[in-house]
Order: C-alpha cells, then sequence, then structure tokens
C-alpha cells in the first residue's frame, strides 16, 4: 500500500527540519569563531543536548553531529539517540551537537550581527573546530569514547578523524564521505544553483524549493521506493507539501552547508595521505555505506576504510540515503554498532 503525500512529508522532516526552542536544548556562547577563511562568525553559538548517563571516570562520552539541515531534536526524535539505538543512551553519555548553518547553532538566518548574506561563510573544519572548542572550553572534556554522525554528521566525523585524531577511541562515519566524487559534486552544485535562483521574490523562491524538491527525490530514495511512495497522479501534491518545507529562511542555511560540503575533503591539509592515513587517523573505526546511496556517494569511505584498515558495513537497501531511518534497517545497523564499540562482543 502506497505512503500518502502527507507521510512522505513527516518522512522527509528528518532531512528537512525547521528549529524549535526546547527544553533540553542547550547554548553555549563562544564570543567569535575564527574560521579558516581568517573571517570571525560574531557572538558564536553551538547548540547542544546531553542524553544518557556520565559514568565517573568520563568514559563513556559519545560525540553525536546532525546531519545535513537536521538537528539535534531530530536525532532523538527519529530514533537515532536512545536506549538501545545507534546511540545507545543506557551504555553512553551522548553529547548531540547542532552544526553550523542548521537555524540552531549559528546560521544565517538566526544572527543578528551578520544575517542572511551578510553571514561569514564557513567549512566542515569550522564546525569541528567550534564543536572541539564546546567540549573543551566549556565542557572540559579532554577526551571522548566515540564521535559518530549520519550524512553531514558522517562528514564531520571524518573530519574529527584528522583534525583531532587522538580526540576519540572509535569513530562511526555513517553514509558520509572523506572527499567528494564528481558525482557528489554534481549533484551539490546542482543545489547550488537551485539556491541561487531565489531573487528573494516569492515566485523564485517557489522556484528554488521546487528544484530543490526534485533534486532532492532524485537522490534521497531508489526510483523503486519512492515509486512505492508516491503515486503518480498525486506527484503535483507532494512536490508541492515538499518543496513548501524548502521555502524561506532554510534557503539561506542550506546554501551555507552545500557549499561546507563542496569544499570538504580530509585529504587536502596533507601530503602524500594515501600512505599516510593508517598513521594519522588515530581511532578506531566503523565505515557504514549504503549501496544504493545516490546522495552520498560510497566509494571513497571504502576506499579510506582500505588505507586505514577499519572495519566496513556495506548494506543494500531500497532506501537509498535514507537507509539509516527507522522505517529501513536502521535496527541493523544500530547493532552492528553497538557491537563494534563493545569490541566486537555480542551483547
Amino acid at each position: 500500500m502506497k505512503l500518502t503525500t502527507f507521510l512522505v512529508v513527516i518522512i522527509l522532516s528528518l532531512l528537512f527540519s525547521t528549529a524549535h526552542a526546547d527544553e533540553g536544548l542547550l547554548q553555549a556562547d563562544l564570543g567569535d569563531c575564527r574560521l579558516e577563511n581568517g573571517q570571525d562568525i560574531k557572538n558564536c553559538v553551538v547548540a547542544y543536548r546531553v542524553l544518557g548517563e556520565l559514568k565517573p571516570d568520563r568514559s563513556n562520552i559519545i560525540v553525536f553531529s546532525t546531519w545535513y539541515g537536521g538537528s539535534t531534536s531530530d536525532l532523538v526524535k527519529y530514533g537515532y539517540i536512545g536506549p538501545g539505538k545507534m546511540a545507545d543512551t543506557d551504555e553512553y553519555y551522548v553529547i548531540a551537537i547542532d552544526a553550523f548553518g542548521n537555524g540552531i547553532s549559528s546560521s544565517p538566518s538566526n544572527s543578528s550581527s551578520q544575517p542572511g548574506k551578510d553571514f561569514p561563510q564557513y567549512n566542515v573544519r569550522d564546525m569541528v573546530h567550534a564543536q572541539y572548542r564546546l567540549l573543551t572550553e566549556k565542557l572540559g572534556i579532554d577526551h571522548v569514547f566515540a564521535v559518530m554522525g549520519v550524512s553531514m554528521g558522517g562528514i564531520q566525523t571524518f573530519e574529527w578523524m584528522t583534525t583531532y585524531p587522538g580526540f576519540m577511541d572509535y569513530a562511526v562515519p555513517v553514509e558520509g564521505t572523506p572527499w567528494p566524487t564528481a558525482y557528489d559534486l554534481m549533484l551539490w552544485t546542482a543545489w547550488l544553483d537551485a539556491v541561487d535562483t531565489d531573487a528573494g521574490d516569492a515566485e523564485s523562491k517557489r522556484r528554488a524549493a521546487m528544484l530543490l524538491a526534485a533534486l532532492d527525490g532524485l537522490t534521497l530514495w531508489t526510483p523503486r521506493y519512492f515509486n512505492a511512495m508516491v503515486e503518480a497522479q498525486g506527484f503535483e501534491e507532494y512536490m508541492e507539501g515538499f518543496s513548501a518545507s524548502l521555502r524561506g529562511r532554510y534557503l539561506l542555511n542550506r546554501r551555507s552547508q552545500t557549499v561546507a560540503i563542496l569544499n570538504h575533503d580530509i585529504s587536502r591539509p596533507f601530503e602524500d595521505f594515501e600512505s599516510r592515513a593508517g598513521h594519522i587517523i588515530k581511532a578506531k573505526t566503523l565505515v557504514v555505506v549504503f549501496k544504493s546511496d545516490h546522495m552520498v556517494n560510497p566509494g571513497p569511505s571504502q576506499e579510506l576504510a582500505k588505507w586505514i584498515g577499519a572495519e566496513t558495513l556495506v548494506l543494500e537497501s531500497d532506501c537509498g540515503h535514507m537507509s539509516p531511518n527507522q522505517e529501513c534497517v536502521q535496527a541493523e545497523v544500530s547493532a552492528a554498532i553497538h557491537t563494534f564499540l563493545m569490541g566486537g562482543e555480542k551483547p
């Protein structure tokens, strides 16, 4: 039985959420955040939440970064963090951190001193630098058990692995990438071009959102899964509902995160990275990818895994990039991560 358009829009909120205040959200004021391009994010704020119980020796801390357009609230709401989940709060003290550009941490949409197009362009390493400052300067943490994330959260995890290699014991990038392939660059550049059709008026904003919705629909799932969700006769209604969630301030934020991942490449600071990767990266690593992922190509993650001797989990799923969701193979991914973090012992 096919899902209704309403349910499809609910599923899409996994990637494209709107920020709402909640009592579990915490904020750290970092002053100015100096970026690698020499600019500063003024009055820099990093939002986060904590879940689970911290052991007296502080040996069970997991850092969980947010995905593209997503929030820490989404990570909890959709089952990525919680008892028995991917980040198991029965075992671990989870610090979930909102990335720059998601509308909750410092973003073009919420900056009072650098609003909109005046907001400086950051990169993925800048996201990680700010998260490191949160942990070390504000929370007094100098080492964690693990860093993990999904999609852009996986991209941030790869950045953590080379920028602060001794900071964590374990790393679990799920459907991230250490650097983009040509296919990734083609898609992400198309996202950027779509956003840039927004000229400020209502019609151009609508057009930009429709283009993004089409690109996302083509790459979030496999064709078979998408056709099982959306009836051909309901396609126009689906597009209107989906694109409506991508308008307004969201476009500004999406542009900034898109540019950040377009410029992402963990090998760039290093000479002869391929031969040195195993010495640069210290964390025990589990790389999780999906063969049918058309939004983040799994090739580079598998390649890096070979260079550093990392464990890999390669899964088939019609859900494509949405495979880690509860309605797809989240339970299988969570079980594999739990076993990995337990040192390979079955729970």
